[in-house]
Parts: structure tokens; C-alpha cells; sequence
């Protein structure tokens, strides 16, 4: 691989300057540059470079990436590719990659060229401009992170390489073109490599906020903001942490301790701090929900919506269902959803008024009933008048003679 040097130009006084040194400099800031790219990020598409049907032309709009060997691949305006193409590599079919390039220009000052008429000599200048190379699939699946061609103890070096030889191809794929029929392609998108950040941590410039990723140890790290000090609390067992700070802070705190919002442990296990809002469906795939530790709300903090949660206090621990606050539009309804999407209720409570118009609980049952065990009730008197006494008794006399007629 050519370019990778440490080495760095030494320039003193009255010192003779020759082509190696311009040279040597330019490789040396190359180096620097290249293996910031391909060290510190993974190689892939920064942006842009998206394949577009238009007016029933395939068009590759401009956009940058970074090839495996930390060359930057600028495409400054859009690139075409010939439907002739689908027919010259015989297949409906066509994958496209952006691969670097270097050429001379051509370009020569006047005055400096070689003597005679045509003048000439060598170039000045170098165009880094990046080929659209159009091939033929190999499979029908792309691993773009294994671009072909590119010898294996370099896709696997545990220091990236880097080169400045063009004849050093790094494929950077962008896409592959489906022709369904004439004039009328589909493009798909779906295995473009892109860059990636190389870190331990991610923090905002302004603000405590922190992504941790895989860090393991177990000295808390400290970050100065301004005249605050946030101390962001460690755990050898985490791989992934996401710290917030909440805007409850006070304006005079020096020392804030963060807890992550969001946390992945070692062992699989996932932590959620704080309150959490979900916007769509909750599944559960061979687990339960736990409430491992209760709450004990002060009136004032009852929860005003539907709610679950366990309450403790006082020698109580009940698993609640509240229904929040009192309304007879409220109801916690059991049932069963028919394959015509209609639902059936079989339990129904809801909030009734009585005769003196207070909401009273009501259990509603559309079904039989049947218990296993015991029903036992309290015991309420109700005074009645006469005539229901009697008819009362007369239809539990009527009920013994018919029980004991065979």
C-alpha cells in the first residue's frame, strides 16, 4: 500500500528544497487525513449518491463517501448510466459502485511547458474525480462490507489501511438497478454501506447529554460545563448508556450526578429511567410484567388516567387497575374479539348512579357464571315491605313442592 507514512518533513534555514520534500509533505498531510477517515470512522456514504429514475433515465445524484483506504469519493454532479448497459453486460441487472480515481489533467502553465510548437511536458495537476463503475451482479445478494477484489488481510487488519495508488480498488457500492421492462427500471437501495463514528462516548458540545457505547469501566467520568460539574455514574456491566439531564437542576448546583435514561447490560438486561411514553404497540414475547417495587401515591398524585401499578403502604400491597378519575364514561371491559372485529364483552365495571345519584361501582357478567369454591358475601339488611315478604315466601314454597314432585 503507498502512502502510509509517519514520517514528517523537517524543514531549517538555508535548507535546499527538493521535489521529494513537496512530496513527502503531501503525503504526510494525505496520511494524516486518510487514516482520520478510516480510523476514527468506518468507510461508507457520508451522502447524497442516491440512484433516481428520472424522465425513464437512471441518474446517480451527486453526494461523498469514503472507500476503505480513507480516500474521500466526491461526485460533484450527476452521473447517467446508458440503458445500453442492461444489453452490453447481458442482464436485467446492474449493480453500481463508486471506485477513486486519479488522473493527470493535463494541464500545463504557459511558459513551462516542453520547447516547439506543441509545447507540453508533464502535468501539474492531478483530478481526483471517482469512477461509476457498472457491473454485472455477482449473486443475488451484495455484502458491501466485503467489496470484491479486496484482498482478505486487508478487510481484516486491525489497523485500516491506507493507500494513495489508484490501482488499489476499494468499491463502494451504491445500489443495484432492476429492469422490469422497457424504459422502466427499479432501483434498490437496501445494502448501501454507510460511515460510521468510532468511540467509546458521544456528548453533546453544550450539554451534558452522553451516548456510551460498550464502555466497561467502573471510574465514574467527570465533564465541566460551565461552572457545573456532572459526574456520570459508571457500571462495569454496561454496554450501552444514553444520559439525559433533566431541566429540574438547580440554577446554583456544582455537582450534578447522572444516571443513564437508558441503559443495556452484559447480560441482556435493559433499564428504562424516568417516565416513558409509547407511541404504538407493546409486545411481550415469552416474558411477564413485574411489578417489582410498589408505589404509594399521595392523594394529590393519584393517577388521573387509566392506569396499572402496585400500591404499598400501610401494610397494604394490591395490584391496582385504576380507571382514573370518576366518570360513568369509564369502564374496564373483559371480552373477546369476534372474526367479524366485533367485540363481546363478558365483564364489565362501570360507574352507576344510585337513586340519591352518586356513582356507584356495578359489575356487569354477559354469560353464565360458574364458581369453583366458596361465595360469600356481606350481608346487608334491607327492610321490605309486606306484601314483597309474602310474595317472596310464596314463591319459595312453590319451588320446594315442585322440587319434591317426581
Amino acid at each position: 500500500m503507498s502512502g502510509e507514512t509517519t514520517a514528517r518533513v523537517h524543514y531549517f534555514d538555508k535548507q535546499f528544497l527538493r521535489v521529494d520534500e513537496f512530496r513527502d509533505e503531501q503525503l504526510y498531510q494525505l496520511a494524516l487525513r486518510r487514516r482520520h477517515n478510516n480510523a476514527q470512522h468506518t468507510w461508507g456514504i457520508v451522502r447524497g449518491l442516491e440512484i433516481r429514475i428520472s424522465d425513464q433515465s437512471i441518474v446517480v445524484q451527486p453526494g461523498m463517501a469514503i472507500d476503505g483506504y480513507g480516500r474521500e469519493l466526491l461526485l460533484t454532479e450527476e452521473k447517467t448510466v446508458a440503458p445500453e448497459s442492461f444489453d452490453d453486460l447481458a442482464s436485467d441487472r446492474l449493480d453500481l459502485w463508486l471506485v477513486y480515481e486519479r488522473k493527470d489533467d493535463g494541464s500545463t502553465p504557459e511558459g513551462y511547458g516542453e520547447c516547439g510548437v506543441e509545447g507540453g511536458g508533464a502535468s501539474y495537476r492531478s483530478n481526483e474525480s471517482p469512477e461509476l463503475r457498472i457491473e454485472r451482479p455477482l449473486s443475488n445478494t451484495v455484502d458491501a462490507r466485503k467489496p470484491p477484489r479486496v484482498p482478505r488481510e486487508v478487510l481484516e487488519a486491525r489497523v485500516p489501511p491506507i493507500s494513495d495508488d489508484p490501482l488499489d480498488r476499494w468499491r463502494v457500492y451504491l445500489g443495484r438497478v432492476i429492469r422490469l421492462e422497457k424504459d422502466k427500471y427499479l432501483p434498490d437501495m437496501t445494502s448501501r454501506p454507510y460511515v460510521g463514528v468510532v468511540a467509546e462516548s458521544i456528548d453533546h458540545p453544550q450539554s451534558a447529554a452522553r451516548v456510551e457505547l460498550g464502555r466497561e469501566s467502573t471510574v465514574e467520568h467527570v465533564r465541566q460545563i460551565g461552572e457545573v460539574a456532572y459526574h456520570y455514574t459508571a457500571d462495569g456491566h454496561r454496554r450501552f448508556g444514553v444520559f439525559v439531564p433533566d431541566d429540574l437542576i438547580p440554577t446554583t448546583a456544582e455537582r450534578v450526578d447522572l444516571l443513564p435514561r437508558i441503559e443495556v447490560l452484559d447480560s441482556g438486561e435493559i433499564g428504562l429511567r424516568g417516565s416513558t411514553v409509547i407511541h404504538g404497540n407493546l409486545q411481550l414475547s415469552g416474558g411477564a410484567l413485574q411489578f417489582v417495587h410498589g408505589t404509594n401515591f399521595e392523594e394529590e398524585e393519584a393517577p388521573q388516567e387509566p392506569s396499572m401499578y402496585r400500591f404499598t403502604g400501610a401494610g397494604i400491597d394490591e395490584l391496582r387497575i385504576d380507571l382514573g378519575v370518576d366518570s360513568e364514561q369509564r369502564k374496564f371491559v373483559i371480552g373477546f374479539s369476534s372474526p367479524d372485529g366485533k367485540f363481546k364483552p363478558c365483564i364489565t365495571i362501570a360507574l352507576e348512579p344510585d337513586k340519591d345519584a352518586v356513582l356507584q361501582p356495578v359489575v356487569t357478567i354477559d354469560g353464565d357464571l360458574m364458581i369453583n369454591g366458596k361465595f360469600a358475601g356481606q350481608i346487608l339488611p334491607v327492610a321490605i315491605s309486606a306484601e314483597a315478604m309474602a310474595a317472596l315466601s310464596a314463591s319459595f314454597q312453590m319451588g320446594l313442592a315442585e322440587g319434591n314432585n317426581p
